[in-house]
């Protein structure tokens, strides 16, 4: 088993780095083979730690994901006389699924039932009780598309402290380190830590043993330094796949889409067109799913008793979706009872508090749903 190797490390799509021309890092060099910036790296490091070396640096551990890609890191290798080196594949995230860092999987890690949508600093958050160095505890949060989560706002430390009294834990990890630059403690997201809430616990950082340039969060709320090598469960935190909390929308896991209920009532196609203006379309129903999903939705608010959805009668006097199909072939058929009731009149599609279907005036202001799919 390889425990220690060489590592590349990838820089793509952008010259600069936190604003720095990414030809002033040290050690990397511009390939225009692959498009892309290297740097071979000497130092053997386990392939967690490589990895974060990496994304410290705003990279990634670099893989062999094309035959332009393949043969430049098989030459620098050759030069330096190397046998082997850490890639980026792996199956960490998904047994005997081998990919890449930059690959589909990870591109589109799906949200697990671990992790839990905290609308108070409007992101998802999964705590790891299983404690890990902290080269270790990034990497993973990396590799489930999140980051090591750090108390970067009152709403964030009041989220961890709460979260960590509940499992009774005196410290947890957070992205907070020194690592880059000495005793210049910053955040994943680079926020310095003069800027965070929590503060220090009165003596810290004291970097005891010259060995501590990672931070943790106490139960007190405060921060303290710590050794990377300590074992400690940590937080990963994903941002809300919806966008900004501004735009209202709601990620529902049930069918992978969000969701925004309007409560300024609108005609039919004003309605639409606000959907499209946020970068979605009135709400479609494809299936049982997604008629409960706008039921509890719809019945959050007791005052809305129906609301335009993205269904209407079209010029044969077929009902179907905006997106072209019949409500069959969308998949969800049921109207409510006795609907629809005025075809001839009631030519759009809106959805009753018991997520089931109804005719209505395109020219009614009503509520209305608004989806995308992110």
């Amino acid at each position: 088993m390889i425990k220690f190797t060489l590592i590349f490390v990838l820089f793509t799509g952008t010259l600069y780095v936190a604003g720095v021309p990414i030809s002033s890092y040290s050690g990397y060099e511009y390939n225009a083979e692959v498009d892309a910036w290297l740097r071979l790296r000497m130092v053997p490091a386990s392939w967690a730690a490589a990895g974060m070396n990496c994304y410290l640096e705003g990279g990634l551990l670099a893989s062999p994901t094309t035959s332009a890609m393949a043969s430049v890191m098989t030459a620098m290798m050759a030069e330096k006389h190397l046998t082997y080196s850490f890639t980026g594949i792996n199956s960490i995230g998904s047994k005997n699924n081998f990919s890449s860092l930059d690959g589909p999987y990870y591109a589109a890690s799906a949200f697990t039932s671990e992790y839990e949508y905290r609308p108070e600093v409007d992101a998802w958050l999964r705590l790891h009780i299983v404690p890990a160095i902290w080269s270790d505890a990034g990497m993973r949060c990396y590799l489930e598309g999140g980051t090591l989560a750090s108390p970067n706002t009152k709403d964030m430390l009041q989220t961890m402290s709460v979260m960590m009294a509940k499992h009774k834990l005196t410290r947890v990890f957070t992205g907070i380190n020194c690592i880059p630059s000495s005793g210049n403690y910053k955040s994943l997201e680079g926020v310095p830590v003069s800027s965070i809430p929590s503060g220090w616990i009165p003596g810290q950082p004291d970097n005891d043993n010259m060995d501590e340039d990672c931070v943790v969060l106490t139960r007190d709320g405060k921060l303290a330094d710590m050794s990377c090598e300590s074992l400690l469960p940590y937080f990963c935190r994903k941002e809300n796949k919806c966008g900004p909390v501004k735009k209202g929308y709601q990620w529902e896991p049930r069918t992978g889409s969000c969701y925004k209920l309007h409560g300024s009532e609108k005609s039919w196609r004003k309605a639409q067109t606000a959907c499209h203006s946020e970068g979605g379309h009135l709400a479609v129903i494809n299936n049982q799913i997604e008629s409960t999903v706008l039921k509890d939705i719809m019945n959050k608010k007791n005052e809305e008793r129906h609301a335009f959805i993205g269904f209407m009668q079209y010029y044969d006097k077929v009902w179907a979706t905006i997106n072209g199909d019949t409500l069959s072939e969308a998949g969800f058929t049921t109207w409510n009872k006795g609907e629809p009731s005025s075809p001839e009149l009631e030519k759009c599609g809106s959805i009753y508090r018991n997520g089931l279907l109804n005719d209505a005036p395109c020219d009614y202001r009503l509520p209305y749903l608004c989806e995308f799919t992110p």
